[in-house]
């Protein structure tokens, strides 16, 4: 349970430093997903303790926890972007006055009442394409991004399982060395 508990910090948090990074500079790191496997594994690998064998229960762990948080980091990084985006589109929109005139010749901004039975048109505003953030698909992930995650499992995997090797144990080796009387000796 520890180890688990480990590996989903230590991913969650490699993961929301990444998308901090890529929100901050504006530009997209997908190298980073090769770190969040990284620190994964090792989180997993610590938890385990410094005296635990080769794992590969622990290896996969560590794989399936590091490409969870980059896929679903990146839908949720996609969603958290396109509502970010919408606010700033409703914002714009809302601080463009769209000037209009009634019945009279008399400009009217957006939001004003006018009289009810000559409505004003007022021209729909809405995000253009560039102001879009896509969901992330099939066809919108690169192909070396593909590449990153696998390159980001792999890590995970290798770094998760440990070290430590279980050797065979040599019991003539280990064991002191007794006469007929069953009394240790020296040699």
């Amino acid at each position: 349970m520890r180890v688990l508990i480990s590996g989903l910090i230590g991913a969650a948090a490699s993961a929301a430093v990444w998308f901090y990074l890529e929100f901050a500079t504006k530009h997209e790191m997908g190298w980073l997903a090769i770190a969040v496997g990284l620190v994964t594994g090792l989180c997993v690998n610590a938890a385990a303790g410094p005296s635990a064998r080769e794992s590969t229960g622990r290896a996969a762990l560590a794989a399936i926890l590091a490409l969870t948080a980059i896929v679903g980091g990146r839908v949720v990084y996609a969603k958290v972007m396109q509502n970010i985006n919408q606010v700033k589109n409703v914002a714009n929109v809302a601080a463009v006055v769209v000037e209009a005139e009634d019945a009279e010749g008399d400009e009217v901004a957006v939001g004003e009442v006018v009289a009810e039975e000559e409505p004003v048109a007022i021209p729909a505003a809405g995000p253009t394409k560039a102001m879009r953030l896509e969901k992330p698909t099939k066809d919108t992930v690169s192909n070396i991004d593909f590449v990153y995650m696998g390159v980001a499992a792999l890590a995970a995997y290798v770094t998760g399982k440990g070290r430590n090797k279980v050797e065979p144990v040599d019991v003539d080796a280990t064991a002191p060395n007794t006469d007929s009387a069953g009394d240790a000796t020296t040699a």
